[in-house]
């Protein structure tokens, strides 16, 4: 069973106990975002910033299980690209639906120059946003002015914080 991944964290973390429940929220938020065609939205500031892009990269990628494309995929492959569609169905793979809006620098630097760079993740989960979506803030403190922001542009598109 897919909680059986927050037991073993919490196994291995035994301080996480305390805060299990909340875990096992957003664990559970997560999937139901994903299960239903939605995408996963992170965003933070410094360190966070590179722990949003880390786990973006972890999750369009395997991880500890294999995540191969289906079948029917890899069929489209070889039918549509003739000289490279063996190699590109053996190495692709079903990665799950997640964007780090921090990846975005050119986007990024206009809006600050231009509107508010505390605005710059708020514009964009106002445009990608929507109700089968979820956004993660990464926060050390908790109160950066930007993160609330997007959550409060989030929450008003239907999008799960």
């Amino acid at each position: 069973m897919r909680l059986s991944v927050v037991d073993e964290l919490v196994d291995r973390y035994p301080q996480l106990g305390e805060c299990r429940e909340s875990i096992v929220d957003v664990f559970q938020c997560l999937v139901k975002c994903l299960e239903a065609g939605g995408t996963i939205y992170l965003a933070g500031n410094g360190g966070s910033a590179a722990d949003a892009e880390h786990i973006a990269s972890e999750l369009l990628k395997s991880f500890r299980l294999p995540r191969p494309l289906d079948d029917a995929s890899k069929a489209r492959l070889v039918e549509s690209c003739p000289d490279h569609g063996e190699f590109l169905a053996e190495h692709l793979e079903a990665g799950l639906r997640v964007v780090s809006l921090n990846g975005h620098p050119a986007f990024a630097s206009a809006w600050a120059n231009d509107v508010d760079a505390d605005l710059i993740f708020a514009q964009q989960i106002t445009v990608y946003g929507g109700d089968k979506d979820v956004l993660l803030v990464i926060s050390t403190s908790g109160n950066s002015l930007n993160l609330c922001h997007a959550v409060r542009a989030a929450t008003a598109n239907g999008t799960r914080t």
